[in-house]
């Protein structure tokens, strides 16, 4: 039980935190995430501008799955779309 915890510690360790690649910027936090991984508006972020792209697919895909959604007539999922 104890070493797979500390596997699975070293594996989340090397995915999040200082300098490492989130949509279209860089996560510089040195501590626990402050946003618990949405990394969307996050503060502890470089923006970078060869990444904008993602950023514009992301809204994209957003509107789509709202349009979904309203479709399918999921009012909850449209408003958690909306965020």
């Amino acid at each position: 039980m104890k070493s797979h915890l500390l596997r699975h510690a070293f594996a989340t360790d090397s995915k999040v935190g200082v300098f490492n690649k989130v949509l279209g910027d860089t996560c510089v936090t040195d501590y626990v995430c402050p946003t618990k991984m949405a990394c969307l508006g996050c503060k502890a972020k470089i923006p970078e501008p060869e990444q904008e792209h993602e950023l514009h697919e992301v809204i994209k895909l957003s509107k789509d799955m709202e349009d979904r959604f309203t479709k399918m007539g999921l009012d909850v999922e449209v408003k958690k779309a909306n965020k």
